[in-house]
């Protein structure tokens, strides 16, 4: 259908924008209960904007950061099951030359976190039941992006991650 009047397209275009605009920005709904609530089945939320975790797995994060830690220089993959599109390469990359630069080694992985905690995102998303929803928060400060990980057992994905964590460490260990 051919439009004579410039303002008509505009119109239909904006209705367009709009509805798209407005599923971005929806939190997003459990695919286990449903709720749009932070549920019992939440295992984090990642402010990917602020570079910051929430949900049961922020109190594990410096634990995991440390585990991390100690073998980022040992190990130039991570083990497998796990398959990455680069972001532990990267983030070795990036402390190595850090600490080529004078930073010590807990100072090179500080100043990393966006890069610590997409190699978290990652290792989320490769281990098993657990699915993500990303969703936008428009706020009068900005549109602020988010990653939130669903698993029916979130503790025991957790626990999982810890544990792949430590086999990756006594991997560089006996290298």
């Amino acid at each position: 259908m051919k439009h004579n009047n410039i303002d008509d397209d505009l119109e239909i275009e904006n209705e367009v924008y709009d509805d798209d605009e407005e599923n971005s920005f929806a939190a997003p709904e459990c695919p286990i209960c449903e709720s749009q609530q932070e549920c019992e089945h939440v295992v984090a939320t990642f402010a990917v904007t602020e570079g910051t975790v929430h949900g049961p797995l922020r109190n594990h994060v410096r634990g995991m950061e440390e585990r991390m830690e100690g073998f980022i220089l040992d190990l130039e993959t991570l083990p497998r099951p796990y398959n990455y599109d680069g972001e532990y390469e990267e983030l070795r990359k990036n402390v190595i030359l850090s600490m080529k630069g004078g930073d010590s080694l807990s100072d090179a992985f500080e100043d990393q976190g966006h890069s610590v905690f997409k190699v978290f995102r990652s290792i989320l998303e490769c281990t098993k039941d657990v699915s993500s929803q990303e969703y936008e928060i428009d706020e009068s400060s900005g549109t602020w992006g988010y990653i939130r990980y669903f698993a029916s057992d979130p503790h025991q994905v957790i626990t999982d991650v810890n544990q792949y964590l430590l086999a990756a460490a006594e991997e560089a260990k006996s290298s």
